[in-house]
């Protein structure tokens, strides 16, 4: 059950702010001027649900002005649950707030809140159009509309197509899978016969014979070969014995002579090294001797061609040589101002101020003219102020002229002055520079090379003396004479190494072979061939295997495969019965299985309330309705009794008009009556369903269909633009709307 409670709107089209109680209100007449504002209310209620009117007005389309923010707001209750749903737009863009209970719920964007609030409230907009707001226009299909359009719309009315068709098209789903399985399993019934051809062609071979003969040949071949090596051994053995015999039998006692032979080749290695050492002593000391007498030489020589390079340490003679370089260079330092020198005047400073005073007395003159010059120009005295002549004005000019002529000489004279005065400055600036600046003469500059030439000479004379520090003349040792030296120690070295092999030999002689060397060759050559044979043997047996366990694999793996098709293949009577299963499934949910029989059922609930409506309409007592289903048809057949007692049958649609809109209002009443318990709202907006009645049709609507519908609702608000209607005695309230200013405004009036 739909419980609404209260609508509010803010800024919605005509209504600047108003409150609406939808709840208890009993039977209301809404009353107004067309374009007032009556249907507007429940256009914006189907605008939150569901984005748009019944006309496809949008929610930007019941904005008051683009500039102004909005609020649309609706709470109810649905299966105990409080909730509010409002849309507001601020700054152009629409969001929802959504609260359940008195605690927000959060969405992630529009989208989301509108799928939420249309899937709280239960109702499709069909349903909505056909259960809480009905109007004229909302129901003719049944009236006017072939019998498919009937079929189609209660279809969609009661949601038969939308639960029916998601089964079918699951059902559609599930046997397009098991057919494609089937199809797969038959696949692999040709390709386990191909496998069982196949494996007949290669049948499962026992290697185990073949395993015992490798085995038994492998050890023969393993015995063979250690029969083989043991004679090669042998004939190894006895090569080595002919050999090491005539060496290791050279000598009676090796081990005597090697010990002579070793201690006198040392004696000879002895005297050599004596000899060597000796030699090289003397070749150092016959060059440390050459050295010791270059320096002395060179010392002696530096002595006499510079006097006082002995006495005079290079401390003293370099400070000489610094003192005569700072006059050098102080020289030449002063050698541009001496020059500037001489270009300068000579004689003393001369004073400016008498020049200065003057230029002042005729700087005042001049400002004393250029006033009179000034007062002339206007034309008359500024003493006695007696009007001046042109003579008198030219005599002026030429006044100014003069003193500006003595002005500039006057300027040009100090100036001149002041340039000499400076340059006397630096005169005397130049002379106090050089004022203590001794001359640096032709001798002074004999005195400084010769002693640069002493400060290098005593710069070797060190030097020298630092190599010659330590040296002294090595007396040379004398050295044997020895000519047949190194040819003594070669003949030793010759019969140490061959004693040497001697014993080498006789420790690696083996034992005297038993047999001759022709008996073992003869006896490896026959072993060799007995191994080769084996080995030969071998091979092919070791061939042969692996061809036949290959065989064998090849089987294996064929016999696995084919095992492996035979379990999936045992899946094909299932598969076959779940096919057979699923196109019954599809049979029963098409368009001509169950969901016919869910419609006529639908058809029978709605045609045994719809008497109730249709007799308060047509006043007749035997009027009753009967359904018929041919496919996607849907036939609606009226039962009537004529005057005179004769039963007829016919379709609704060919009612007269005037029956037509009878028929139309009772079956809008009896849909929003017939839709499902949890989908019945409180709430039943009657938006001029009235409009085509003839009177008849309008009294029994007003007196007979009307004051049924309260029991059923709590609120039922009718819209109509017929006076008979919205005079008629039966309201408990009127809400008359009133439109001025482009802004709607409700007036409730309880009747009761």
């Amino acid at each position: 059950m739909i419980k609404f409670k209260k609508l509010h709107l803010k800024n919605g089209l005509t209504y600047k702010d108003q409150i609406f109680e939808l709840d208890g209100q009993g039977l209301v007449s809404i009353v107004g001027q067309n374009g007032a504002g009556k249907t507007t209310v429940w256009s914006i209620l189907q605008s939150i649900f569901y984005g748009s009117t019944p006309l496809g007005h949008s929610r930007d389309d019941l904005v008051i002005s683009d500039k102004e923010d909005c609020c649309f707001s609706i709470s109810f209750e649905k299966d105990g649950v409080d909730l509010n749903i409002s849309i507001l737009r601020e700054g152009g863009k629409w969001r929802f707030d959504i609260s359940e209970n008195g605690k927000p719920k959060i969405f992630k964007g529009v989208a989301d809140s509108k799928k939420f609030a249309q899937e709280i409230l239960g109702l499709t907009r069909v349903e909505f159009e056909g259960s809480v707001h009905l109007t004229q226009d909302s129901q003719h299909v049944l009236i006017l509309g072939k019998p498919a359009d009937r079929r189609k719309y209660i279809a969609e009315f009661f949601g038969i197509d939308d639960r029916y068709d998601k089964v079918l098209v699951a059902c559609e789903a599930e046997t397009e899978k098991v057919k494609k399985k089937i199809q797969d399993l038959e696949a692999l019934s040709h390709t386990r016969q191909t496998l069982l051809e196949q494996l007949k062609l290669t049948p499962y071979v026992d290697t185990k014979n073949f395993q015992d003969q490798i085995a038994n040949t492998q050890r023969s071949l393993t015995e063979s070969y250690q029969r083989y090596t043991e004679y090669v051994q042998k004939q190894s053995d006895t090569l080595k014995y002919e050999q090491l015999l005539p060496e290791a039998t050279k000598y009676t006692n090796p081990e005597t002579l090697l010990k002579e032979a070793e201690r006198q080749l040392l004696d000879l290695k002895i005297i050599k090294s004596q000899i060597l050492e000796n030699k090289d002593f003397n070749k150092r000391a016959d060059e440390n001797n050459y050295i010791v007498k270059k320096v002395r030489d060179e010392i002696s020589k530096s002595v006499a061609e510079n006097p006082g390079v002995e006495t005079k340490s290079l401390d003293i003679i370099q400070k000489e040589c610094f003192e005569i370089k700072a006059i050098k260079n102080r020289n030449v330092m002063a050698s541009p101002l001496r020059i500037e020198l001489k270009s300068l005047p000579s004689g003393d400073s001369i004073s400016t101020a008498p020049l200065r005073e003057e230029l002042k007395k005729v700087q005042l003159e001049k400002v004393m003219l250029q006033k009179k010059f000034t007062a002339i120009t206007n034309g008359v005295c500024h003493e006695c102020g007696a009007k001046h002549t042109k003579k008198e004005i030219g005599k002026v000019t030429q006044d100014i002229d003069s003193f500006a002529e003595m002005e500039m000489a006057l300027i040009q004279d100090i100036n001149l002055l002041e340039a000499t005065n400076e340059k006397l400055k630096k005169r005397a600036w130049i002379e106090a520079q050089i004022k203590d600046i001794p001359e640096f003469t032709e001798f002074m500059e004999r005195v400084l090379v010769q002693s640069e030439k002493l400060y290098a000479a005593r710069q070797q004379f060190d030097l020298s003396n630092a190599k010659l520090s330590g040296r002294q003349l090595i007396k040379l040792r004398p050295v044997q004479d020895h000519p047949t030296l190194e040819s003594d120690i070669q003949t030793r070295e010759n019969e140490v190494l061959a004693v040497r092999n001697c014993l080498l030999a006789s420790r690696a002689l083996p034992p005297k072979p038993t047999l001759s060397a022709a008996e073992i060759t003869s006896r490896t050559i026959e072993i060799s061939n007995i191994c080769n044979t084996l080995n030969e043997s071998n091979q092919k047996l070791q061939v042969e295997l692996s061809n036949i366990e290959a065989t064998n694999r090849v089987h294996l793996k064929q016999k696995q495969q084919l095992d492996l098709l035979e379990a999936k293949l045992q899946e094909l009577p299932n598969l076959k019965q779940q096919e057979f299963f699923w196109n019954k499934m599809e049979a029963a949910y098409g368009s001509r299985g169950l969901r016919v029989a869910q419609l006529d059922i639908i058809l029978g609930r709605i045609l045994k309330r719809l008497p109730f409506y249709a007799n308060k309409l047509f006043k007749e007592k035997d009027l009753y309705f009967t359904s018929e289903i041919d496919g996607s048809n849907v036939y609606i057949i009226a039962n009537r009794k004529k005057a005179d007692g004769t039963k007829i049958q016919h379709d609704i649609s060919i009612f007269s008009g005037g029956e037509k809109r009878k028929m139309s209002s009772a079956l809008i009443v009896t849909l929003a009556d017939c839709i499902s318990a949890s989908k019945k709202s409180n709430i039943l907006v009657l938006d001029e369903i009235d409009s085509a009645l003839d009177d008849t049709g309008k009294f029994m609507f007003i007196n007979e269909l009307v004051p049924s519908l309260k029991s059923r609702f709590s609120s039922v608000f009718l819209i109509s633009h017929d006076s008979d209607v919205q005079q008629a005695n039966i309201y408990d309230k009127v809400w008359k709307v009133e439109k001025q200013d482009h802004q709607s405004k409700i007036t409730v009036t309880n009747l009761t």
